[in-house]
Order: structure tokens, then C-alpha cells, then sequence
């Protein structure tokens, strides 16, 4: 079991998943689907919040604001134990899938949360999995960029305030989308990635 790691309440970190395994995590749709599920439905159990993500065959993205210090690592590590069971039960054979594969960011007060949120949705396009990002189903896209409301999603203040600040602002940010496809050298991930640093023992209580 790897050691935990904290990460501050309240504050909102890019997260990343990459592949152990060297054929991929996700072999097909159904994968796919029962990883999103089994990470939707946990999101309340570990108090986090979730802004944007992308499941990708080689690995998983996210956008998300914990409410308690253990609360990533331990939904991901609970999503993870599920998935293997699954795997196991599915394909007659065991996998470490991601392993300890697990990178967090968080984002400094000058960094912008609305260019991490596209920059996760928009890794699809940028990998030439589809020709429009509203095409890819494991992402938050359509959600974020048609306004339609998940239960599961919850809008970050910074994407609210984006909401708000203009007449048609989802026309808004498919433009943005498409401007940031015109790029394909655009870097991945979009900030460097480290591991948290442990809080505070009085931030675990």
C-alpha cells in the first residue's frame, strides 16, 4: 500500500493518473464507463469536489477541490481497488493498472482554473481521438460547455464567474476550445506536476 499523502482543504488541485500497465488501463468503452461510475458515485463518501476530468486509454485527469486533507487519495485509491476487482472479474487476470501512478498540482492563486478545466477537456482533440471534443464521452465537456448541469460536477467559482461575465458565454468557451485544438504543441500536463507535501497533523483532524 502506498503512503498517503494530504493535501490542503479547500484548495483546488489538477490531478493526474498515468498507466502502469504498458497495454493501457482502459481496454475498451465498458472500462471507461465502469471507472467514471464507480469515481461519480464516491465523490460524496470522500467529500471532494469534482470540476472537470478526462478518462483517456493511458490515463485519467481531474479538476478537484477536497474538503478534507485525505479525501483525493482516498477516493482514488477506493476507485482504483474497485477497478481491479473488475478487471480481475473481467479479464481472468490481475493488473496494477496506474500503481502509485498519482500526481497532484495545486493551482497558485495566478493560475487559472478555467485553463486547467479546458486543457483537461481538450486532451481528446489534441490526441486526435475525436474531431470535437462534445464527441468524446469520457470527458466533462459536454457538461461544462453546454450548460448542462450534473449532479456530480460542481461549478468552480472561477468558471461561475466565466458564466456570468458575458451574454453567451458557452459559445464563449467553445471558441476557446477550438482556439486552444489550433495548438497542438500546447504542453501536457498544463502546469508541472509534483507530489503533495504532507500537511500539519492538525489539518488531519
Amino acid at each position: 500500500m502506498r503512503s498517503l499523502k494530504y493535501h490542503q482543504s479547500g484548495t483546488t488541485y489538477f490531478v493526474i493518473q498515468e498507466e502502469k500497465a504498458i497495454a493501457g488501463c482502459f481496454y475498451d468503452d465498458a472500462c471507461s464507463q465502469y471507472y467514471l461510475c464507480r469515481l461519480l458515485n464516491s465523490l460524496g463518501v470522500f467529500k471532494v469536489s469534482l470540476h472537470a476530468y478526462c478518462i483517456l486509454p493511458n490515463r485519467v485527469a481531474l479538476l478537484v477541490t477536497p474538503k478534507t486533507p485525505t479525501g483525493i487519495n482516498r477516493l482514488l485509491d477506493s476507485v482504483m481497488c474497485q477497478y481491479r476487482e473488475y478487471y480481475r472479474e473481467r479479464f481472468l487476470r490481475a493488473s496494477e493498472c496506474f500503481g502509485q501512478n498519482i500526481r497532484s498540482k495545486p493551482l497558485a492563486p495566478e493560475e487559472s482554473v478555467l485553463q486547467c478545466q479546458i486543457a483537461i477537456e481538450q486532451q481528446p482533440l489534441l490526441e486526435g481521438l475525436v474531431t470535437h471534443a462534445a464527441m468524446y464521452r469520457w470527458s466533462s465537456y459536454s457538461s461544462n460547455g453546454f450548460g448542462v448541469r450534473s449532479p456530480y460536477l460542481e461549478h468552480h467559482p472561477e468558471f461561475d464567474l466565466f458564466l456570468r461575465s458575458m451574454d453567451d458565454p458557452h459559445l464563449r468557451y467553445h471558441e476557446l476550445t477550438k482556439s486552444h485544438h489550433s495548438f497542438p504543441s500546447t504542453p501536457w500536463p498544463p502546469f508541472p506536476l509534483e507530489e503533495p507535501a504532507a500537511v500539519t497533523d492538525n489539518l488531519k483532524k
